[in-house]
């Protein structure tokens, strides 16, 4: 989704909470969507943003309105619910989970986050969704599979596979640390930068001065995406030691 067409629908939906007392939501968003949400939304002076897909760890996460009576904290969510898919033997993937969804014609935006252990996967999705995946999903690639209904908060979140990265630099500068979680010279990351390729918690950065926190996510298109996990202290020749961290 474009984010002018994003920015657009959360206005009308955060209208519609205020004028009915209903709570609006969008479909499942991406991290890049909900920083996109949060930005234009602060911005705009549209508050009442609740980001919530499942749970606390959940990657997509939809964008909710509600009524001033309502309490986001309480509410039953039952727009959502989860999906368990059992399988003998063999194993599931993702892509074969995803890829099996979209064959019966679901939208990507109807589909939360996506979870998979050794025989089993787990899926969050909107209800009417959910329940007719779980009647009408019997085969994940080349598998057979047994589908049932779950409540969406028995849903594992995804388990993110990283690797350790560390690295120093003078300072937090974002050109700084692109440079060392992706192992590049300082002027590829400039160049990097300056053509759009640098995201900063999921927005667009351009600034290589710009400051980086522990806990920052930061993506370089081509080559992944990485955070900032914590400062261990200065060296010996007073630069910063910096624990990251890759996806893989």
């Amino acid at each position: 989704m474009e984010r002018r067409e994003l920015f657009s629908r959360l206005s009308e939906l955060h209208g519609r909470a205020r004028r009915r007392g209903e709570v609006c939501c969008t479909g499942f968003l991406t991290p890049a969507e909900q920083a996109w949400a949060r930005s234009d939304c602060q911005a705009a002076g549209l508050d009442g943003l609740w980001l919530w897909g499942g749970n606390a760890q959940s990657e997509r996460k939809m964008a909710w309105f509600f009524p001033d009576w309502q309490d986001p904290e309480t509410y039953e969510y039952e727009e959502l619910a989860g999906v368990c898919l059992t399988l003998r033997f063999g194993e599931l993937s993702h892509r074969d989970v995803l890829g099996s969804l979209l064959a019966l014609g679901v939208a990507r935006r109807a589909v939360g986050d996506i979870c998979v252990q050794e025989g089993r996967a787990w899926f969050i999705a909107l209800a009417p969704v959910a329940r007719m995946a779980a009647d009408s999903l019997t085969r994940v690639g080349r598998y057979a599979v047994q589908c049932g209904l779950v409540p969406y908060r028995e849903v594992p979140a995804p388990v993110v596979q990283t690797r350790p990265v560390r690295f120093t630099v003078q300072s937090l500068r974002l050109d700084a640390v692109v440079s060392g979680l992706f192992s590049c010279s300082r002027q590829e990351a400039r160049s990097a930068l300056e053509s759009g390729r640098v995201s900063l918690n999921y927005l667009e950065c351009q600034r290589p001065d710009a400051h980086v926190a522990e806990g920052d996510v930061i993506s370089l298109r081509g080559e992944g995406k990485g955070r900032v996990k914590a400062q261990l202290g200065q060296t010996r020749k007073g630069r910063i030691a910096v624990e990251g961290e890759r996806w893989v």
